[in-house]
């Protein structure tokens, strides 16, 4: 289990060309697999490739590129409650991956989550996780704990997993120098964010006891809550709602706010239940913001070491509260240097960096030209 380098490799081709790897399923919604193959030293083209046509193009001849980059897996056969029906369709998925493989075709995999969003059919989910073990190239994590989830729980080898962290969105919402300049507000109010769909994983229960219990105790902050809901949170909504200083946003919102949304806040509270990769933790640190969440591995794998005394131990109000309380009594100085940290980490994961290291990656498993018949883009 490597974590890969971000060394630039050079181009395969005499002309420059792109090798095309068809993403499946592929999302507008999210940056972050385009930030997959961001920087000037890629040699790889990302291919939109829906999911549905999958099945009927996963064979060498039509798919026309020479490596298939598969995401969130749980969405390959699909999410309905006929596990006969997801069984096959999961069965002929490998099928069509065997002889793609076999026809000389590479596959890479990257693990988003633990378990799906919505669990429906555990038995099919852990078999089709089992065969892409057998049948992948590579195997992409983010962080150390998902490699020992994939050996230990589905007997990976060790031999292809790589640890590529998550990439941060510097450039994605606005330019990066806009963002690494944008200067701490020193106002004296204390603006905490959440921000991210509401699932029922996310902790609002636990976030809007410990804004009550924080109202009680300090005035001089808010804390805005952002994202998607469901008819299952509305009551944790509205009793958040009715804490002073708690404002709601239950929508998604446009991309062009989201620089709005995170500059004008100075902490990212997340009091997950778990947590596996969280493409808002990285949003978040990318603007400066010093995360407040649980002290567990997987949170301390994926945040900066000088804001690690903002985990809490226990998933309790009073805890997440009192390390709310202490951002509210943190001076301006030290906050600063919290956020000069977040700032750091984010160039250091910045898209050009980890597109480098994913595409030096693909590059030890790049078919050989004997071996393919594909269409390069040039």
């Amino acid at each position: 289990m490597a974590e890969q380098s971000a060394i630039p490799s050079g181009s395969f081709t005499a002309s420059g060309a792109l090798i095309r790897v068809a993403n499946i399923p592929f999302t507008t919604g999210n940056p972050y697999q385009r930030l997959m193959y961001t920087g000037p030293s890629t040699n790889y083209q990302i291919v939109n490739f829906p999911k549905g046509q999958f099945l009927e193009n996963a064979n060498i001849g039509t798919v026309k590129a020479p490596i298939i980059h598969i995401h969130w897996d749980d969405r390959l056969f699909g999410a309905s409650t006929n596990f006969e029906a997801n069984r096959a369709n999961a069965m002929q998925t490998i099928s069509q991956l065997k002889l793609y493989r076999a026809n000389g075709g590479r596959v890479v995999w990257t693990i988003h989550n633990r378990r799906p969003h919505k669990e429906r059919d555990s038995e099919t989910f852990e078999w089709f996780r089992y065969e892409l073990c057998k049948i992948v190239d590579i195997i992409h994590v983010h962080a150390p704990h998902a490699a020992v989830h994939m050996v230990e729980v589905y007997s990976a080898s060790a031999e292809k997993i790589r640890i590529i962290r998550h990439p941060s969105y510097l450039g994605a919402y606005e330019p990066a120098d806009d963002t690494l300049s944008r200067p701490l507000s020193d106002s004296g109010i204390r603006n905490f964010l959440f921000f991210g769909m509401f699932r029922g994983n996310k902790g609002l229960g636990l976030l809007g006891e410990a804004a009550g219990m924080l109202r009680t105790k300090r005035q001089g902050w808010t804390l805005d809550v952002v994202g998607q809901s469901f008819a299952s949170q509305r009551r944790l909504l509205r009793k958040l709602n009715w804490v002073e200083g708690v404002s709601i946003t239950p929508d998604r919102v446009p991309d062009a706010d989201i620089p709005l949304i995170f500059g004008n806040a100075q902490a990212f509270v997340v009091p997950f239940q778990n947590l596996f990769t969280s493409g808002s933790i990285m949003l978040a640190q990318t603007f400066g913001l010093p995360i407040i969440g649980p002290d567990i591995p997987e949170m301390r794998q994926t945040i900066p070491r000088a804001c690690w005394d903002l985990l809490y131990t226990s998933n309790r109000p009073r805890k997440v509260m009192l390390k709310m309380l202490k951002i509210v009594d943190m001076g301006h100085d030290e906050l600063s240097e919290r956020r000069e940290a977040c700032f750091e980490y984010a160039r250091e994961t910045s898209p050009e960096v980890i597109g480098s290291a994913f595409s030096q990656a693909l590059d030890s498993i790049r078919p050989n030209r004997q071996e393919q018949n594909l269409n390069v883009q040039s």
